[in-house]
């Protein structure tokens, strides 16, 4: 039994009272009988649109006509939105994307066999209970992903559903069924038409998942169309004494080590892709890329353009990118100006990637520099925890204490001077008190 919200029930009820069919109706419904918690809730009914609105306003509230070409209404409820969608069949898809055209019908079972995938073709009511014509509980009950009818049919039907496959495969760690992965690599090269930001919205859910090996899957099947750059790198070779991977397999190595955290996971995709183009091969035969970070910021920034990023995500990772190369073993002090010159966050993030980098190579690596950077990592925390002076407005004076001091008013002057304490604080930060302070910039005058 599924337990509706209150306002769901009220929906489903007056919408009956009126003689109408209602249910609650797809990843609502998948999401209450696995257990997970819900946040949209969909209701499909056969009244159409204005029959909707007619029920409702009746009652006093409000309706808007937010897709109603499509047959959706959304209902407000004390604030809160709640969809309503007339049954419906659609016209061809000669896009990939959209029907042509759409009717609507009064039978539910029609309706939901144009639906993408069994899991997500349920409907309830509470006088009804549960409708699964395609075999979705049993689905869940077996953790597969499979399209309702022909997965080809369905993906013609709007290719991102392609991608939506693997998420769901992801997200919920189930298995795809074959008859999606034959469908996928036949239909796999109409993605390139499917907007940059659908793909990108779709890419997102993916890398955040924790099902690695579904990820991996993912890019065996679709990852020559949605990131080429990273899928080439399959061909290239890592031969010295850190890796024993090839480009592509340390890339996934690290892509499983790193943080479930946006950032963090672009970093690990993308952090590699200018090695294909900067590689050499020495006289003993082991291979080296020289200044492949820079190329590889370069290459990531021109994907997260594709892709539709926004700029703070594509600054954040084309930084993390450019410096993931950087010396590891710093002192206290250097790494006080880093965070002075980086900011706190993007030198937490790249430390963070710097550890997820190394567990991608081999033991040796490991050994000579997880310490190190776990060090580093621990010490950046101690840092901030302790207060310490990082920044200029961290000193225990400001500017007008130092011009009191050297006897000025303001100027470039003054700016040297803050700097100069600073870094003999960053390496004393016992002194970083105004008595001491003054006295360090009076000795210099």
């Amino acid at each position: 039994m599924i337990i509706l919200p209150y306002s769901v029930t009220y929906i489903i009820n007056e919408l009956e009272k009126n003689g109408f069919e209602a249910f609650a109706v797809g990843g609502c419904v998948r999401d209450s009988l696995m257990g997970r918690e819900c946040a949209d809730w969909d209701i499909t009914t056969n009244a159409e649109p204005k029959e909707v609105i007619r029920v409702f306003e009746a009652l006093g509230k409000k309706v808007l006509p937010t897709g109603i070409t499509h047959g959706t209404v959304t209902l407000m409820l004390k604030g809160a939105p709640y969809e309503i969608t007339t049954y419906r069949v659609d016209g061809r898809y000669s896009d990939g994307r959209r029907p042509d055209s759409i009717s609507f019908c009064k039978d539910l079972k029609e309706d939901l066999s144009r639906r993408d995938f069994t899991i997500n073709a349920m409907a309830f009511s509470p006088r009804t209970g549960l409708v699964d014509y395609f075999g979705g509980k049993a689905d869940l009950a077996g953790r597969v992903i499979r399209c309702v009818g022909d997965a080809s049919m369905r993906f013609g039907e709007d290719y991102l559903r392609m991608m939506r496959a693997y998420r769901f495969a992801s997200v919920l760690d189930f298995n795809l069924d074959e008859n999606i992965r034959r469908a996928v690599l036949k239909n796999r090269d109409k993605l390139a038409g499917i907007a940059a930001e659908r793909v990108r919205m779709e890419l997102d859910k993916l890398m955040l998942a924790d099902a690695h090996d579904k990820f991996l899957m993912f890019m065996e099947d679709l990852g020559s169309v949605v990131l080429p750059e990273v899928f080439c790198l399959k061909n290239i070779p890592q031969r010295n004494c850190y890796h024993y991977l090839n480009v592509y397999g340390h890339t996934m190595e690290v892509f499983r080590n790193s943080e479930s955290d946006l950032t963090q996971r672009l970093c690990a995709l993308l952090h590699d892709t200018g090695k294909a183009a900067t590689m050499a091969v020495d006289e003993n035969g082991d291979t080296r890329f020289p200044d492949h970070a820079a190329a590889s910021r370069d290459i990531a920034f021109n994907i997260m353009k594709r892709l539709r990023y926004d700029n703070a995500r594509i600054q954040a990772v084309t930084a993390i990118i450019r410096l993931h190369n950087v010396p590891k073993h710093v002192s206290r002090t250097l790494l006080k100006r880093r965070i002075k010159c980086r900011g706190e966050v993007l030198t937490r993030q790249l430390y963070k990637f710097a550890i997820a980098d190394c567990m991608g190579k081999n033991d040796y690596a490991q050994e000579v520099t997880l310490p190190i950077l776990y060090n580093n990592l621990n010490e950046l925390e101690d840092i901030m925890k302790s207060g310490e002076a990082v920044h200029m407005t961290d000193l225990a004076v400001n500017g007008y204490d130092v011009g009191m001091a050297l006897g000025i008013r303001g100027g470039e002057e003054i700016g040297t001077a803050l700097n100069r304490l600073l870094e003999v604080v960053h390496e004393r930060p016992e002194l970083n008190n105004k008595g001491d302070l003054l006295e360090i910039i009076k000795n210099a005058k």
